[in-house]
């Protein structure tokens, strides 16, 4: 389960059935979790700028709701359960590792609350001896046979499988066309300096907020651009 992702509605119906006790505050935070998980307009509004707008997830609101104390029954069937992160794989296959592309995450709420990404900023604090438990999974997309082009869209960490493809191309393959996208160029732009190792391939960049406002560009305009 992943504790840190706001739950939904119905989760705090069953958390409000654990809130201890029979006195004024009790009675005010069983009301707001069912307020909460409730679907009146008011219901949903308080949802929405409480939970959802603020990304809090169930341990910060078993926080803030001091007199619940849900069973670890309770509590897993109340957290949404942890999502993988697929397409984080940059490398081609068969090598001795892996290498991931991942972009640590901070999501700045309307209230000023800055929330770290889960798997993002668990990654970036393993430090070098530190042991984790992975799965990969395979993935769906098969590259074409290597006498055919192949065109690739990445924009931003999504360039991590296209790596991996182009990579796997080797010398005498058919042309590869990778668009790619990133904010700024001197900041973000993955992979830059080693395109040029790889065989037979154009990227085609497009940066969103270039320092120059006639060269801002989106990955969809330089599609529309090719006639993709």
């Amino acid at each position: 389960p992943d504790l840190a992702v706001p739950p939904p509605p119905p989760a705090l119906g069953v958390l409000a059935l654990f809130v201890q006790g029979d006195d004024a505050e009790a009675g005010e935070q069983r009301a707001k979790l069912r307020d909460l998980a409730g679907a009146s307009p008011a219901g949903r509004a308080l949802y929405r700028d409480y939970v959802r707008a603020e990304r809090r997830g169930v341990l910060e609101i078993l926080e803030d709701f001091s007199r619940c104390a849900p069973t670890l029954a309770a509590l897993l069937d109340a957290a949404p359960w942890l999502r993988p992160r697929p397409y984080s794989i940059a490398t081609e296959g068969g090598g001795a590792g892996i290498g991931l592309c991942v972009a640590r995450a901070f999501v700045e709420t309307p209230r000023k609350r800055k929330v770290p990404g889960v798997a993002s900023g668990w990654l970036c604090e393993l430090r070098e001896g530190d042991r984790a438990w992975i799965a990969v999974r395979r993935g769906e997309f098969r590259p074409p046979a290597p006498e055919r082009p192949l065109v690739l869209v990445g924009p931003g960490t999504g360039v991590a499988p296209m790596r991996a493809y182009a990579r796997s191309r080797r010398a005498g393959s058919a042309p590869t066309l990778l668009f790619s996208g990133c904010r700024d160029a001197a900041a973000d732009r993955l992979y830059g300096a080693e395109w040029i190792d790889v065989p037979n391939l154009e990227v085609d960049v497009s940066v969103s907020r270039h320092a120059d406002p006639e060269r801002r560009r989106r990955v969809t305009a330089a599609l529309r651009a090719r006639g993709a």
